[in-house]
C-alpha cells in the first residue's frame, strides 16, 4: 500500500507538471527537452517501474507533440524516444524476456506477427548484455525515414528500418495489461487512477 501511495503521489505531481518541466525520478533527472537528429522533442511523461515494493527503473517518453492517450502514441508518426535508467541490478536476459512477454500480452494478434523480427532483435541485444546495473541506460529512438535505433548506455546496439519496433514496445507500457499500472499514466503525463487511495488504519 505504501508503494501505491508513493507512486500515486509522484504520478499525480508529474501529471500536473507542464510538458516543459524536468522530472526527478530515482535520483535521475529527465530533461524537459531532447534533440534527436536535429528534431526537438519534449518530455511527454516519466515514471518509475516497480516490482512489488522495489524500484526497477525510471522511464521517460519524449515526443514532438503532447500525446495524452495510448492511441495517440501508437498512431504518432513523428520522432520519439523512450529512455530507461536502471535503478537496481537486473538480469538483462530476463529484462529482454519481460519486454517480449509484455508485447505479446498487449499487441493485437494481427499486429504481433509484424513485430516478431524486431522483438527477436531486441531480445538478442539484452541476451548479449547479460546484466544491467543501477545507472545503466537503455534507449529506443524512432526517426521517420530512418527507422528504430536501440542503444545501451548510449552505444548503438541495433538499428532497423522497421518503423513498427518502437510502437510494439509502447504497447508493453501503454497497453491494456501494462508492465506497471502506475507507470502507464505517468508516461502519458496523467495522474494514476488510484491517486486518492488511502491505506486503512
Amino acid at each position: 500500500m505504501i508503494r501505491i501511495l508513493s507512486a500515486a503521489m509522484l504520478g499525480f505531481a508529474c501529471g500536473l507538471c507542464p510538458a516543459a518541466s524536468p522530472a526527478e525520478l530515482g535520483g535521475y533527472r529527465f530533461e524537459p527537452e531532447a534533440d534527436l537528429g536535429g528534431t526537438r522533442l519534449q518530455l511527454n511523461g516519466a515514471g518509475i517501474r516497480y516490482k512489488a515494493i522495489f524500484k526497477v527503473y525510471a522511464a521517460g517518453l519524449y515526443t514532438q507533440s503532447r500525446l495524452a492517450t495510448p492511441e495517440a502514441v501508437y498512431g504518432d508518426t513523428g520522432a520519439k524516444r523512450m529512455h530507461v535508467v536502471m535503478l537496481r541490478e537486473v538480469d538483462s536476459g530476463g529484462f529482454g524476456k519481460m519486454l517480449m512477454q509484455g508485447m505479446e500480452a498487449n499487441l493485437p494478434r494481427d499486429q504481433l506477427k509484424h513485430c516478431i523480427p524486431g522483438i527477436v532483435q531486441l531480445g538478442e541485444v539484452f541476451s548479449a548484455k547479460k546484466r544491467m546495473v543501477a545507472g545503466e541506460t537503455y534507449t529506443l529512438e524512432f526517426r521517420p525515414g530512418s527507422g528504430t535505433t536501440v542503444k545501451v548506455n548510449g552505444q548503438v546496439m541495433a538499428q532497423t528500418k522497421d518503423a513498427m519496433l518502437f510502437t510494439c514496445l509502447m504497447y508493453n507500457y501503454l497497453g491494456k495489461r501494462p508492465v506497471d499500472d502506475s507507470l502507464k499514466p505517468a508516461l502519458l503525463g496523467q495522474p494514476p487512477k488510484d491517486e486518492f487511495e488511502v491505506a486503512p488504519g
